[in-house]
């Protein structure tokens, strides 16, 4: 490649004007001439900073180079590069020019200055330092290096990376599923003991049942053991007074109907008393029948058989039941407005874990006192415990069996008023069926006429007797059935033992038994509802919990955003064939890893940057060795190893092997007292590395510096300078460095190589020199410097 630079400079500052175009090319010239310029220069154009350490240096430089343009030709394929700098765009600092370095050509097309490194890259390397320099300037590298790396790519993306997992992991966590087995299993065993407890109480309601009859019956059966007799009694009394009235009564028709016939020849007045006298009979049984059944519905209703009694009862019975069943939601819904209560304390006692307790949930108005946090959840307790000690189902069934009750008496009401209804009907037609009578005995002849009229009053009056013994014989009778519920004392007891042997009790202790059974009831009652809101709290926890997993776990098997996630953890793909608890094991396995990965990340950050540190440590220890405490953490170790590796691939070559080490093979660095060791064919050798001498540093580190180009990053072209080339070399090791460099660029033909070598003599023309020697003689009067191929 051919490089040509012009450049206007001030203030002594001094740039030679042209590279030419050989494999290696060597450049001698008067100091000052401006050769380390000229590369210096070409560095900023292909992306490097060679003033990054010497601010005052770069300040001069920037400062005295007005303009510049620089020519590249001859580059691999035909390439070009033109550049026109513009130092006054240049920043002030020493730090990579980048797009202020001016404009650029690559082939006649504009490009960009980031586009060079890629056809052109420029490397100088300065002879002149000490291993330990070198060394120092490459912790030092490593050490910007990587704070740059971590400033600029690491953290933000370390940042980014964080802020991706930890989404999920917020996500995953909001559902807690690491919680769903202890729920389920707490919802399964509350289930259980609630299905007990619902067994064990309604078993002890049936007993209860069983109990409460036998108690009924035993009543029963004392009644008719206690006034059975009495009433007994008293109704064959009342019936045998009726069955005399009734042969009385037969008596007097018997002598009405012989006097109507004897005393008179009128037939048909005689069939018209006939007929009257078996109407009156017939309308007479109608109504002393519908008095008997007013009076033993009177007696099951408990109230008197009149209009203005049994309206009454109505009314307020009318008036309890309506309220009954408007308390009756009421005391259903206790068991509810328990749960809510409680939800409610949950919820809240949970904002007091937040530190809530005294924050104002419902402000003061005209209305209403302002309650805290801690305010309303006692207060929910406390109802919640009120509303528990009323045991609400036993409370309910009883209200429920106090609305049969009345409802069952207002039926007989309703059917005392249609008694009564009926009882007017029979009244009214016995008085008409009297009044017709009356009109037939007017038919008769007089004297028979009296005379049926006598028997008739007669009769009367023994109606009136029967009707009143009557009304007594339905309400004993109805008392008599009511009494034993219409079955003897042998039926009763034999009941009554049925019973209490199927409830296991004896007969006697019945009554004691079914108090303390149902003082259980109420005990139960209570423990089946706070295992029901128990159970209910700790489904909804764990029904909550379900979906709020198959959500996540469902999101994050199908979302697109989460595609890198399941390539990560493979089971998320087969989540969606797993019941909740697969989900949840999935969910909290997940996890755990973006846990662990978090960590990791973390951690590789920070090693990183502890890897940092320890370089800039290392370059302080080789900038200024010191026999004092060498650190060992492994931050520290790990620079060293590293610093171990490089002079190790720096002397593990055949040619400086051969060169300063013998031959030897197992050429290393004791990274702690910075000495290289090797076998060589007398044995074992140690030296420090500031103890090799200069031509042996010079020679060493500009072989391996050349060698490790080539490991370095690729591009199509590379100018290497080696400056202050040979001023510490002798010249055996000067000829198999060149020839080591002649070598090396018959097999990298687009590497150009320029050594660059201070004058110094000054040639002496002699009769005897050469064209050569004229030339070289005019070129440097004329440039002050001479530019020649090494290989001719």
């Amino acid at each position: 490649m051919h490089i040509r630079i012009e450049a206007e400079t001030g203030h002594g500052l001094r740039i030679i004007e042209e590279i030419p175009d050989f494999p290696i090319s060597k450049i001698e010239g008067y100091n000052g001439i401006g050769k380390t310029n000229a590369i210096k220069l070409l560095r900023l154009c292909t992306g490097d900073q060679p003033f990054e350490n010497d601010l005052s240096a770069w300040r001069t430089f920037r400062r005295h180079l007005a303009a510049a343009r620089v020519q590249v030709t001859g580059l691999y394929g035909g390439r070009t590069i033109d550049i026109n700098l513009d130092p006054e765009r240049w920043p002030t600092k020493p730090e990579p020019l980048g797009d202020l370095l001016g404009s650029v050509r690559i082939d006649g097309t504009l490009a960009l200055p980031a586009d060079i490194p890629d056809v052109l890259r420029v490397f100088h390397i300065l002879t002149t330092e000490t291993p330990l320099e070198i060394l120092a300037k490459r912790a030092l590298r490593a050490e910007r290096d990587l704070r740059s790396w971590l400033e600029y790519e690491a953290e933000p993306r370390q940042n980014d990376l964080d802020k991706i997992i930890g989404a999920v992991q917020v996500r995953i966590s909001d559902c807690l599923p690491a919680q769903l087995p202890q729920e389920l299993h707490a919802a399964e065993s509350a289930r259980r003991l609630l299905s007990g407890a619902t067994s064990e109480l309604d078993e002890a309601k049936r007993l209860a049942g069983l109990l409460e009859k036998a108690v009924e019956v035993a009543d029963r059966l004392d009644q008719v053991r206690g006034r059975g007799p009495e009433l007994d009694a008293k109704l064959g009394e009342i019936r045998r007074r009726l069955a005399d009235l009734d042969d009385r009564k037969r008596t007097l028709d018997e002598q009405i109907e012989g006097a109507s016939a004897s005393q008179t020849a009128n037939q048909a007045a005689e069939h018209e008393f006939d007929l009257a006298q078996k109407h009156l009979v017939r309308q007479d049984k109608s109504f002393r029948l519908a008095k008997t059944s007013l009076e033993k519905v009177a007696a099951a209703a408990g109230v008197a058989p009149e209009r203005a009694p049994v309206s009454s009862r109505i009314a307020d019975l009318s008036g309890q039941l309506a309220e009954m069943v408007d308390l009756l939601p009421q005391v259903n819904a206790t068991p509810m407005l328990i749960s809510v209560l409680t939800d409610l304390a949950d919820r809240l006692e949970d904002g007091e874990r937040h530190d809530l307790a005294g924050s104002v949930l419902i402000e003061a108005s005209d209305a209403f006192p302002g309650l805290t946090v801690s305010q309303l959840r006692d207060l929910c307790q406390i109802q919640a415990e009120k509303l528990s000690r009323r045991t609400p189902s036993a409370q309910a069934e009883k209200l429920e069996s106090q609305i049969d009750s009345v409802r069952n008496q207002l039926d007989a009401l309703s059917q005392m008023a249609e008694k009564l209804d009926e009882l007017d009907i029979a009244e009214g037609n016995l008085h008409r069926a009297e009044e017709r009578l009356r009109n037939a005995v007017e038919g008769l002849p007089e004297q028979a006429a009296r005379t049926v009229e006598e028997l008739m009053a007669n009769r009367n009056t023994l109606d009136d007797e029967s009707r009143s013994l009557q009304g007594d014989e339905a309400r004993f009778s109805q008392a008599r059935d009511l009494l034993g519920g219409g079955l003897d004392e042998a039926a009763l007891a034999a009941e009554l033992h049925s019973l209490c042997q199927e409830a296991r009790v004896d007969p006697g202790r019945v009554r004691g038994r079914r108090e303390r059974h149902l003082a259980e009831i109420d005990d139960l009652t209570r423990r089946q509802i706070a295992i029901q809101q128990q159970f209910e709290k700790a489904s909804r926890l764990a029904d909550a919990r379900t979906t709020q997993i198959l959500e996540v776990g469902k999101e994050l098997a199908t979302d697109p955003r989460y595609e890198w996630l399941r390539a990560a953890h493979r089971e998320l793909n087969q989540i969606r064939q797993r019941d909740a608890s697969g989900y949840a094991e999935v969910l909290d396995g997940l996890s755990t890893k973006l846990a662990v990965a978090r960590n990791r990340l973390e951690a590789s950050y920070r090693g990183t940057s502890s890897v940092a540190q320890a370089f800039q440590r290392l370059h302080g220890e080789l900038r200024s060795p010191s026999t004092g405490q060498v650190r060992t953490s492994r931050w520290d170790l790990a620079a060293r190893t590293w610093l171990a590796d490089q002079v190790r691939r720096w002397f593990n070559d055949d040619f400086l092997s051969a060169a300063l080490f013998d031959g030897a093979r197992d050429i290393r660095l004791d990274s702690s007292s910075l000495t290289v060791a090797w076998t060589g064919a007398e044995g074992p050798n140690e030296i420090p590395l500031a103890a090799f001498s200069s031509g042996q540093q010079a020679f060493a580190y500009t072989h391996a510096r050349v060698a490790q180009l080539d490991q370095g990053p690729a591009s199509e072209n590379r100018l290497i300078a080696l400056d202050e080339f040979g001023s510490y070399l002798d010249a055996d090791r000067m000829n198999d460095l060149l020839g080591y460099l002649a070598s090396r660029a018959r097999a990298n033909p687009y590497d150009q190589i320029v050594v660059v070598l201070p004058l110094e003599r000054t040639p002496q023309l002699t009769p005897d020199s050469s064209e050569r020697d004229h030339q070289r003689v005019e070129e440097l009067q004329k440039r002050g410097y001479i530019a020649e191929s090494v290989l001719s």
